[in-house]
Formats: structure tokens, sequence, C-alpha cells
């Protein structure tokens, strides 16, 4: 090996990558706090699903690690994969809300909501609304592991939750930049 000027001292190069993570409909469970009912867990076609109402609050809960490989510095990503019956080009609201816990914390912390209104396509097609995102200084300088305690909630109430149709929950989908 040469030595003196001619020597590098590095470390091998690592490249980053965008990684998917999913969290499946029966990987959820419970009641969400901060809804007023459970979802009814069910099948749509041959999907397992939670359907949620068109008159009521509703929501599930999950949990979800964050990936030791992530990026510092660069956010997460939860999209939502969900149907609707009907003719759709109205809105549903989906609501994510999250406690963050890192290793040492106490498991009950203070909630952070996150909101997303997306145009339903109908005809149960699948669809994925769009992403709702959770800032990265949630997770830098934390205690490792960082836990993420999650609620899916379908705002039904809402002013601009506008279909009057169920709506099946089939997974969410985390998304975040990781070393590879």
């Amino acid at each position: 090996m040469s030595v003196g000027r001619y020597a590098r001292h590095t470390l091998p190069g690592y490249r980053i990558a965008t990684r998917r993570e999913e969290i499946y409909a029966e990987d959820m469970y419970g009641q969400s706090p901060w809804a007023g009912a459970d979802p009814t867990k069910g099948l749509t076609g041959q999907s397992p699903g939670w359907q949620y109402s068109a008159s009521v609050n509703q929501g599930v809960c999950a949990d979800y690690k964050v990936p030791e490989d992530r990026v510092p510095g660069t956010p997460i990503r939860v999209y939502l994969v969900y149907s609707m019956p009907g003719n759709g080009l109205l809105n549903i609201v989906w609501v994510l809300t999250y406690v963050v816990v890192p290793l040492g914390a106490a498991v009950t912390g203070v909630a952070t909501v996150r909101s997303v209104t997306d145009v339903t396509t109908g005809l149960s097609i699948l669809s994925m609304a769009d992403p709702i995102l959770l800032p990265a200084s949630l997770f830098d300088n934390e205690q490792k592991p960082t836990q993420l305690q999650l609620t899916f909630n379908r705002w039904a109430t809402a002013w601009d939750d506008t279909d009057p149709n169920v709506a099946n929950l089939f997974k969410a989908i985390v998304e975040y930049s990781a070393y590879v």
C-alpha cells in the first residue's frame, strides 16, 4: 500500500436510495384514540383491509420502527393505499396521528396530527393518497431505536370529506432515504 502523500484514508463510498416498507392492514389493530370508532375489518376482493364509514370518524393503530439505515436530515413520507366504491372525483380526508418514542422515552408522548385530502377515483380502483411528510427533525439526534406509534384515521365529519362511500384501507407505505 502506498504511503505518504499518495495514501488515501477514506471510508468506502455509500450511495443513497429510496426505500419503501409496507404496513399491511393485518398489522394494524385496535381503535385509534383520536377517532370515534373502529373501522370494520374484512376483505375487499381477496385483500384484507379496514372499511371506514362515510359518516363517522374512525381509525386504527400501528407501530413502526424508524429504520437504522435512514439518512439523517431526510424526512419520512407515509402514503395510504385505499379504494372507494362509487363514481369518485370527490374528497376523502385521511389523518395520520403519530407519537415519536425514542429509546428511554415515555410511550405516552404528545401526538402530532397531519392530514391529507385526496380526490377519490371510485369504482373500487386501488388508489394511493398524496404523502404525509414527517420532518427529519423528529428523528435526528434521538436515542435509537426510535419507534413510531401511528394511527390511520378517516375524518368523515370534516367539511372537506365529501365522498359518501365507505373507504377500504389496505396498507400504509413508509418511504425514506437510506444508505445502501
